[in-house]
């Protein structure tokens, strides 16, 4: 059963930032592919919002995904498991980061770094 936005709001660790830049992120899960834009971000998940007119990949909770984002450092990747998806005016999926890169100066670490330290 998916969480509903009210119990996440409950729920929520962290304050996580929401981005002025959106970071277009391309969701990869078995052979098939979407693309979003991250709309908010913590150290722990990130929300993917999918505009309309993109073909949905259909996802559950606790899928496994794999993420390709462009973010104003540059492009990252990293793994993620699906913890609740939403459909209203778009598409939106929750996940929980369960992979980040590693280096610092990896694109995705320097937003993340940057975002905890600044928010």
């Amino acid at each position: 059963m998916l969480e509903t936005p009210e119990k996440r709001r409950e729920r929520r660790r962290v304050t996580r930032a929401c981005l002025s830049c959106r970071c277009p992120t391309v969701l990869k899960h078995k052979a098939q592919q979407m693309q979003g834009v991250i709309t908010d971000v913590s150290e722990y998940g990130a929300q993917l919002k999918v505009e309309p007119h993109v073909k949905r990949v259909p996802l559950a909770a606790g899928d496994l995904v794999a993420l390709d984002v462009t973010t104003p450092y540059g492009k990252s990747s990293c793994t993620a498991k699906v913890r609740w998806t939403e459909t209203t005016d778009a598409y939106y999926v929750g996940v929980e980061f369960t992979k980040l890169p590693h280096k610092k100066d990896d694109p995705l670490a320097v937003m993340l770094d940057d975002l905890c330290c600044h928010t």
